[in-house]
């Protein structure tokens, strides 16, 4: 589906499509046993997020709903469609991770970090090894209401426990939305040492049970 040719349509994804990086109206999202991709688009300067010519920080895509229903099986994933490898404002040389919202796993250059806190459209950063891509950027503007049983991923790619292959950062998931009915929010790069931050936003807050595993150099708010 490319942005800018598709009509406000209802959607229900019971296979595996992808969305190009750009903003979409879907009144009513269902998806189920299946999973919708979210790509992201590198060169976009991205200013509200305090992006320039010279240091874009890239943008996925931005769905706006009155409903949306991410069913148990399926996915809204934005997995490893952030920044390339050695690219964005966060890459670094070296073992060390890719930063986004905080500093990549061994990182200490603050200067590195870079994104909205509060309104996060940025696409994480890759880092040094071909396979540590950074992950993507999902924002969800729901007038009504979203059901998540399934899953909401913005993962970054490389990174090893206990090696040298550095992370990519994990990218951003921005929820709006009148109702939230949740279980879990996912948005990481893979590994424990190599992890780099990534933010979500969710307004207003969730109903409960909501699940978010809150490890180092996370940046989560309600």
């Amino acid at each position: 589906l490319i942005n800018g040719t598709v009509p406000a349509i209802n959607l229900t994804v019971n296979y595996d499509i992808a969305l190009g990086p750009g903003n979409y109206t879907i009144p009513f999202l269902n998806i189920t046993n299946a999973v919708l991709e979210c790509q992201g688009n590198e060169t976009d300067v991205n200013a509200d997020s305090g992006g320039s010519s010279g240091n874009p920080h890239g943008s996925g895509c931005v769905i706006n709903s009155i409903n949306i229903t991410i069913n148990s099986g399926a996915a809204l994933s934005a997995d490893i469609l952030g920044f390339q490898a050695l690219k964005g404002p966060g890459t670094v040389s070296g073992s060390q991770g890719a930063s986004y919202g905080g500093l990549g796993g061994s990182q200490t250059n603050f200067s590195k970090t870079y994104g909205s806190v509060t309104q996060p459209t940025a696409l994480g950063s890759g880092a040094q090894t071909n396979i540590s891509y950074g992950g993507g950027a999902i924002k969800l503007n729901a007038s009504d209401t979203i059901i998540l049983n399934g899953n909401i991923t913005a993962k970054g790619s490389g990174g090893y426990y206990s090696s040298t292959v550095s992370g990519g950062a994990g990218g951003s998931i921005w929820i709006i939305s009148n109702n939230l009915l949740v279980t879990y929010i996912y948005c990481m790069s893979n590994v424990i040492n190599c992890q780099s931050s990534f933010n979500v936003i969710i307004h207003p807050l969730p109903s409960y049970p909501l699940i978010v595993p809150l490890l180092l150099r996370w940046s989560i708010s309600f």
